[in-house]
């Protein structure tokens, strides 16, 4: 806990750093939710096959973040906010064009269950 999952066209993995972007997405958990940064686990799933609106060229990441119920809708917006305003920063310094960027946080369901 938190799950961290980031969808993204398969263009834009290979012009990204996964690796500082996700040590940077559970310091922002870690600081505004907050939670135990050693508790954050992310991967990147790139698709290959996607459509967005109805121009094949343009590019999307999705981000989900799957959260421990608990957190009020005020804490969800904020981390929402910050999350949204660093992969814009990223986005633009990789000077990528026609990104549709979107998050969504969702509590797990009380059959979350984990080992470690």
């Amino acid at each position: 806990m938190p799950h961290i999952i980031f969808e993204c066209s398969d263009e834009i993995k290979s012009k990204l750093s996964f690796e500082s972007i996700f040590l940077e997405l559970h310091s922002i958990l870690s600081d505004f939710l907050p939670t135990q940064m050693s508790s954050c686990k992310s991967r990147v799933i790139p698709y290959k096959q996607y459509l967005v609106g109805n121009t094949p060229n343009n590019l999307f990441i999705h981000v989900t973040i799957k959260i421990l119920p608990g957190r009020t809708a005020d804490v969800k917006n904020m981390v929402g906010k910050k999350i949204l305003q660093f992969l814009e920063k990223i986005v633009n310094d990789v000077a990528l064009d026609g990104v549709s960027i979107s998050i969504e946080i969702a509590d797990l369901t009380d059959n979350y269950y984990k080992l470690n």
